[in-house]
């Protein structure tokens, strides 16, 4: 997905307003991140990405995290929920998922 051109902007020169603070000295990266609510992470992320040319790029895309589930997990679970809309979470881990599971294997 890719931002608007004003956005884009201003998100350039916020991150490159962060980056010339802590590159003048003015203020250290713990500072930086507290005086803006970013992280130490999101900072050198920043500067990663300024160090490659490209500090304006903005992946907004979800990242996957480590408790993702497969998509054939999650289609089976919206297939069962929709077979027996008056089952709960657990009655759907115990008999509608699992019969589900079974099919799309």
């Amino acid at each position: 997905m890719s931002l608007p051109i004003q956005v884009q902007s201003q998100l350039y020169h916020f991150k490159s307003r962060i980056l010339a603070l802590v590159a003048a000295q003015v203020f250290s990266v713990v500072m930086v991140s507290r005086l803006f609510g970013i992280s130490r992470k999101t900072f050198y992320k920043y500067r990663h990405q300024a160090e490659h040319g490209n500090l304006v790029s903005c992946d907004c895309t979800p990242g996957v995290h480590g408790s993702a589930k497969p998509q054939r997990i999650i289609d089976a679970v919206l297939h069962a929920k929709a077979q027996s809309p008056s089952f709960g979470m657990q009655r759907l881990a115990n008999e509608g998922v699992s019969k589900v599971l079974i099919c799309y294997s």
